[in-house]
């Protein structure tokens, strides 16, 4: 995909920026495609997913579990992009992004500690 889009990159962004755009879009459609196949409930996480290594795991999920957007936001964070870069790959603006990322973080942690509590 790289390769072929390769001629459409413009340089109004760090080239980092644009393969983790490209790769984030392709990501995207790959999931829209898949949405029609009958799925497991997405809304419980199976008691053996708990993890071993201090809810990393478990955080994962939870994180599929946000509207498309928002997950993207949360995964380019962790991923070490700041506010403005995910912005750009996004096509949003810099204050979206930071509100996103932060109602992302109050339902992660939301939910994070309702599963906790709940073991």
């Amino acid at each position: 995909m790289l390769w072929r889009d390769f001629n459409q990159f413009t340089g109004t962004s760090s080239e980092r920026t644009w393969v983790y755009r490209v790769t984030t879009n392709c990501m995207l459609m790959i999931k829209r495609s898949i949405r029609n196949q009958p799925q497991p409930d997405s809304e419980t996480i199976p008691e053996e997913a708990a993890p071993d290594n201090e809810g990393h795991d478990t955080l994962m999920q939870l994180i599929e579990l946000l509207p498309e957007t928002d997950a993207t936001i949360v995964r380019a964070h962790l991923d070490g992009f700041d506010h403005s870069e995910t912005a750009h790959m996004l096509g949003m603006t810099t204050a979206a992004v930071a509100m996103r990322l932060s109602r992302a973080k109050k339902t992660l942690r939301k939910q994070y500690d309702k599963l906790m509590s709940n073991n």
